[in-house]
């Protein structure tokens, strides 16, 4: 058994004109931008003049609180340096001394530690 419909079709009100019926623009222009959503805000205009509360604190005098951690900072700085160097001239492997190939040939021709002859430094 079929049932009929009883609400009659809507049709579409005479104060809104159909896009697609509009030969002067094409489709997508009539959409819109894609990549901006409808009814996204528009971006805030930055200030004419920054605050002067702003303009004060980053061109103002500095404070003591400012100065001390500015010192402890440079402080820090050169510290880190220092050991930076200091790890850098312990890492260095030493050079073989004066007489490395003197107490090389030494040992090679049958010499022991105890021998007074080679004297190494």
């Amino acid at each position: 058994m079929e049932r009929e419909c009883q609400n009659p079709p809507v049709a579409a009100p005479d104060n809104v004109a159909d896009p697609a019926a509009d030969p002067a623009k094409p489709l997508g222009e009539t959409l819109g931008d894609p990549a901006k959503p409808p009814g996204s805000p528009l971006p805030p205009s930055p200030l004419p003049n920054p605050p002067l509360v702003a303009k004060q604190a980053l061109e103002g005098p500095k404070t003591e609180r400012e100065a001390a951690l500015e010192k402890k900072l440079k402080l820090t700085e050169s510290h880190a340096m220092t050991l930076a160097d200091e790890n850098q001239r312990l890492r260095q492997t030493p050079g073989p001394g004066k007489n490395a190939t003197k107490a090389k040939k030494h040992w090679l021709s049958g010499g022991t530690f105890f021998d007074p002859e080679v004297d190494e430094d």
